[in-house]
């Protein structure tokens, strides 16, 4: 990240920061899950790893990306602290497969978790 200027760097952290704060403060009121709700969470987990490392084309310059599917269904099914995790861990995981650059990865990732944060 050394090549990237400052105020670009300043603006990449932001949302870092206010994605660890709302991670923290949901997880810090969500309850712990059982075996079964965990298990569940890890199969939510790699379903956004698949739906963030493989969008559907569907023309030249069109993809559709299933990745908001699985966060609603997250949102909908476990605490809020949890779906973050689960947003944020899968997004994380699938950008990385892709190989997308850091700054980037780092970037969508936040974005991702914190759309599950305030949903949930």
């Amino acid at each position: 990240m050394s090549e990237i200027r400052a105020s670009t760097r300043a603006y990449l952290a932001a949302p870092a920061i206010v994605t660890a704060a709302v991670t923290i403060a949901t997880l810090l009121r969500s309850e712990t899950p059982d075996l079964r709700d965990g298990l569940l969470a890890v199969a939510f987990c790699g379903l956004q790893v698949l739906a963030v490392s493989f969008p559907i084309e569907l023309g030249a310059q069109q993809k559709l990306s299933l990745h908001t599917s699985v966060i609603f269904a997250a949102v909908l099914l476990f605490d809020p602290g949890i779906a973050v995790l689960i947003a944020g861990v899968g997004s994380l995981i699938g950008q990385v497969l892709r190989r997308q650059p850091g700054s980037q990865i780092l970037f969508n990732t936040c974005q991702t978790a914190l759309q599950a944060g305030l949903a949930g």
